[in-house]
């Protein structure tokens, strides 16, 4: 009976170990189903809803009012992951009211967003000016870069390698693994 109790206990402890990347105890962020290109063809109809969506950092800038970056939008899989093997639909800006560390999201770099739409802001490229949606971020997940998912198992509490896992000559990363925040 005891072991059991035991074995079911271990299972829950390794299957609650999956990565999510929304934090489902806040309420309030409840996602809406709204798909990117609804959003981008009309922002304003979506304002105060709360969205997740993803893809790669193209830009991240900082001024007094606060951090922003700009994604190059990618589709979902189950996960939250940005699949970018797909055809993206366009950009967004992400705003935060705290300050935005370039290093902890890099150009090029994957991340999730779930935030609440705001508005609309209009962009000036070189060629064009376009308008963006603006979503305030409330959680974010940097994703780990595929070169670090390959990361050889580290002795728990030091830095160095088991040399007994397969791959164990894999170098070590250069930054954090993944970086989930949760700005309010």
């Amino acid at each position: 009976m005891k072991t059991s109790i035991a074995l079911i206990a271990i299972s829950i402890a390794l299957l609650s170990g999956c990565v999510h990347v929304m934090d489902n105890s806040d309420p309030t962020l409840q996602v809406s189903p709204i798909s990117y290109e609804e959003l981008r063809d009309k922002p304003l109809a979506q304002l105060g809803k709360i969205v997740m969506f993803g893809g790669i950092i193209a830009n991240v800038s900082n001024s007094t009012q606060g951090g922003e970056i700009e994604v190059l939008q990618y589709k979902l899989d189950d996960d939250g992951y940005p699949d970018d093997t797909q055809v993206s639909s366009g950009r967004f800006l992400a705003t935060s009211p705290t300050l935005l560390d370039a290093n902890s999201y890099p150009k090029g770099a994957q991340v999730t967003i779930v935030g609440e739409v705001k508005a609309e802001r209009q962009v000036k490229t070189k060629w064009q000016t376009t308008h963006l949606p603006v979503i305030a971020i409330r959680q974010i997940h940097a994703w780990i870069p595929e070169e670090e998912k390959k990361m050889p198992f580290l002795i728990p509490g030091t830095t160095r390698v088991d040399p007994y896992y397969y791959g164990h000559d894999t170098p070590l990363p250069k930054r954090p693994l993944g970086i989930k925040t949760d700005i309010r």
